[in-house]
């Protein structure tokens, strides 16, 4: 439920100042995952911090962070900003999407998810177009990381789960054959044949999964 979680929003790189997020209009769980939806609108162009708790539904030891991004609009044409600008507009203008050939869920140009590229979703970049006020920072997280992990350390907690760490651990184990390494957590992972086919992201829906 909603204990096992905090929410927060923000748009810059020290997320321990962002205010409290709205809470979920529905937490939905199911055998491997757990959906989170909030009403239309109630996040839009800022940062949501999602923590999953140590609590004792989760089952977890440290406390799980993700961060989601919102844009309605945003078409990815820019590598380096996040702004929605006429070139978003005109791109999805240019893109349609008929009944008959249906976008695919990574279509960029598809923001309300219809399946379908269309005038309505030109005139949702139209009318998200941003400016230096409102546009979505490309935040950079890395000095927080470090200050949370040493305050855990000065607590003597465990730090929270580093995902590039967990990375590095198992592409070693790997070259050296370590196939029981995914028995180190069980109350984390569930088991597979090979590690070989588990992933960042298979990790995190187990991850959540195990939190139901």
């Amino acid at each position: 439920d909603a204990s096992d979680f905090t929410f927060k929003l923000g748009n810059d790189d020290t997320p321990g100042n962002w205010l409290d997020a709205p809470a979920p209009a529905s937490i939905d769980t199911t055998a491997n995952q757990i959906v989170l939806t909030w009403d239309d609108g109630a996040i839009r162009n800022t940062w949501l911090e999602v923590t999953v708790l140590v609590t004792g539904d989760t089952g977890l030891l440290t406390p799980d962070v993700f961060y989601f991004g919102n844009v309605p609009g945003e078409t990815g044409n820019c590598a380096t900003c996040a702004a929605v600008d006429a070139v978003d507009v005109l791109m999805t203008r240019q893109n349609p999407q008929p009944f008959f050939d249906p976008a695919t869920i990574d279509n960029v140009y598809d923001f309300n998810r219809d399946r379908r590229v269309d005038a309505i979703d030109t005139l949702i970049a139209r009318n998200n177009q941003t400016w230096s006020g409102t546009e979505l920072a490309l935040i950079d997280l890395t000095a927080a990381a470090a200050a949370v992990e040493s305050d855990a350390k000065n607590a003597g907690q465990a730090p929270p789960l580093n995902d590039a760490l967990l990375d590095d651990v198992l592409e070693n184990s790997l070259k050296e054959g370590l196939d029981w390494l995914y028995e180190f957590d069980p109350e984390l992972w569930t088991a597979r044949a090979s590690l070989a086919t588990i992933d960042r992201s298979e990790r995190q829906a187990f991850k959540l999964g195990e939190a139901s």
